[in-house]
């Protein structure tokens, strides 16, 4: 049994596994930093974990809040609890539990450091709840959210790049203001320098003042700025970037720490703690007399992923070489290497692993019953799972049958490099002709056409007057949504519910 002056850090043990269900009843009837949290998991002897999840967010400084979060604890053995501990390269998952699918996948991921001193670390902006509601894909028939939280002590994990930056605040006294002295003003946030490369993001630590109305909290975020050699356009995104924050004083017997990803966005730049370690205010004024207040960060930015990297990664190369030989409407069969078909798409490894059915017992795949799987089309697809290359040349209308074609193999790669050649095609002559091929999806075209759609009062739709009529017929769901949208816009720029 560890004693509890212990100055040496235990460490977990290679392969501990937890996991934990948690159901949200009424998922959307949560206010902002309201979580729940679910029962602890783990024998009393070993390292235990709970789920803590905040369906509409935790941090109510942001603008929209109303992201779900979840975040692990890790909670210590019994025998070790006041002593120091440390637990590296924990894996986090979140999965979201359909009742008609047993073999799920991971919702949103991340790995972190749990330690005596950071022992709780999550995964922010995950999905809109409203959304989720609204589709009910996620829900049950009880109108419930079931989520599972799974916790892994993995290997080490390869690292994408790490910057870290340090403010650190001399003159505590005019940093908390006197409560008590009404002439007392709110001091400006403290910035620290910019961190990185001139050709990549850099990160800025800003620290808040700590004020009464937060109840003598600290505020520290991060914010992401683009190098200036950076050329990425006026929109941008950077998705899952692990932030750490740590803060102690010189002189004290006290250390924070806090973990998470976030999702950064052009207009959302900044993220963090609104409220970090609240103490009462009587207490503030032991700060000045002790040392300087260190604030530390850090933003490991997520690797390059390469979807078909991945693909290739556990492709056996000593299995013999089977051609599968796919059939058209019209023109020549194509032929193809079976094990690369396999790796790069779910929809074709099921067809062809299933002994039941006839692709896989002949090697023979049909598509002659699929207009849009033309000879150009399907060919295109071949040559992105063996490059991870696609070039439309600014045919929208071939782009368009990518996507789909991309969509049903589930080739999530494809479907993203189809939107983005789409998304430099888009204009107010095809945006209604776009839409209505990603109506209902939820991607980041279609939110791309709808904000086309919605700037300047709707003028698009006065402007493209006899697309809309013809839409009426054809695409009767998305019609009566452009034109409540256009009835709307005199009142609010709001895209109808």
């Amino acid at each position: 049994m560890a004693s509890r002056d212990a100055t040496a850090t235990v460490q977990m043990r290679p392969g501990w596994q937890q996991q934990v269900d948690l159901i949200l009843w009424n998922p959307c009837g949560y206010r902002p930093e309201q979580y729940v949290v679910s029962e602890t998991v783990g024998p009393n002897d070993d390292f235990r974990m709970r789920l803590v999840i905040y369906p509409r967010g935790r941090y109510h400084y942001k603008d929209d809040c109303d992201l779900l979060s979840a975040f692990l604890e890790i909670l210590p053995p019994v025998s070790l609890e006041g002593c120091r501990w440390r637990c590296e390269d924990i894996h986090f998952e979140l999965t979201a539990l359909k009742e008609d699918e047993a073999d799920v996948k991971p919702w949103k991921t991340g790995t972190f450091t749990f330690s005596d001193s950071c022992p709780f670390a999550g995964l922010c902006d995950i999905c809109d709840m409203d959304e989720v509601a609204e589709e009910g894909i996620w829900l049950n028939r009880l109108r419930e959210l079931r989520l599972r939280g799974q916790a892994t002590c993995a290997p080490p994990s390869p690292k994408g790049r790490q910057e870290q930056v340090e403010l650190i605040l001399r003159d505590l006294e005019t940093f908390i203001p006197n409560p008590e002295d009404p002439r007392s003003q709110t001091p400006a946030p403290v910035l620290s320098r910019q961190a990185g490369p001139p050709n990549a993001f850099r990160i800025q630590l800003r620290v808040h003042p700590i004020v009464p109305e937060r109840s003598g909290c600290l505020g520290v975020f991060i914010y992401l700025t683009p190098g200036p050699m950076q050329d990425i356009g006026s929109e941008w995104i950077v998705q899952d970037a692990k932030c750490e924050v740590t803060v102690y004083q010189e002189g004290a017997n006290w250390i924070v720490k806090e973990a998470a990803t976030f999702c950064f966005t052009d207009e959302e730049s900044g993220n963090g703690w609104s409220e970090l370690w609240p103490r009462p205010l009587q207490d503030l004024a032991s700060w000045v007399g002790l040392g300087r207040l260190v604030v530390q960060a850090s933003v490991e930015f997520p690797l390059q992923t390469d979807v078909l990297k991945d693909l290739y990664q556990g492709l056996d190369f000593s299995q013999e070489v089977t051609q599968v030989t796919v059939r058209l409407a019209s023109g020549p069969p194509l032929f193809f290497d079976k094990r690369v078909l396999m790796a790069c798409s779910e929809y074709f490894r099921d067809m062809l692993e299933e002994p039941r059915f006839r692709e896989g017992c002949s090697n023979e795949i049909d598509l002659s019953s699929d207009p849009q799987a033309d000879h150009r089309a399907v060919s295109a697809i071949f040559r992105y799972m063996t490059s991870g290359t696609f070039f439309a040349n600014g045919d929208f209308t071939f782009a368009l049958a990518i996507r789909k074609l991309a969509d049903q193999y589930r080739l999530i790669g494809l479907v993203e490099k189809a939107e983005t050649e789409l998304g430099s095609l888009l204009s107010e002559s095809n945006v209604l002709m776009f839409l209505s091929h990603v109506f209902g999806t939820g991607c980041r075209l279609e939110q791309l056409c709808v904000q086309m759609i919605m700037n300047n009062g709707c003028e698009v739709l006065v402007l493209q007057e006899e697309q809309l009529t013809q839409m009426v017929d054809a695409h009767p769901e998305l019609a009566k949504k452009l034109m409540r949208a256009l009835l709307a816009a005199r009142s609010q720029l709001r895209w109808p519910e």
